[in-house]
């Protein structure tokens, strides 16, 4: 009968391999949670730089109207990338009576409720 030395015995124990386990399960969870904020942050960015670009066409829109816009406030809707936006303009008075300052913001449409995404502020020439 032949007995082994138990310094030759090669292995881990149960113990060990259980603290392994756990050591990549909290690891796991955290490249998810990383992964998961990471794809939340890109579509955020993807709203806003939308949202800018139906704010400056908006502002574009009142400098290329023709008509000289009277003092007060403005809104629409528009479709852009298929999403649905709000924009609410005020029309302002600035120290130069030739020109009007124009405060756009712009709200992504989310059933029935609006979240801000942009804003811009823009000047008016007669």
């Amino acid at each position: 009968m032949i007995v082994a030395d138990r310094r030759y015995c090669a292995g881990f124990t149960l113990l060990e391999l259980i603290v392994a386990l756990a050591v990549i399960t909290v690891v796991m969870a955290a490249l998810h949670t990383t992964g998961q904020t990471a794809s939340r942050g890109g579509g955020y960015l993807e709203e806003r730089t939308l949202a800018s670009w139906v704010a400056a066409n908006e502002l574009a829109r009142l400098r290329l109207n023709g008509g000289w816009p009277e003092l007060g406030e403005l809104e629409g809707d528009v479709t852009m990338a298929h999403r649905e936006w709000h924009w609410h303009a005020r029309i302002l008075p600035t120290p130069d009576p030739g020109v009007r300052r124009a405060e756009l913001t712009v709200a992504l449409l989310l059933d029935g409720t609006s979240a801000d995404r942009a804003s811009l502020t823009g000047f008016l020439t007669q």
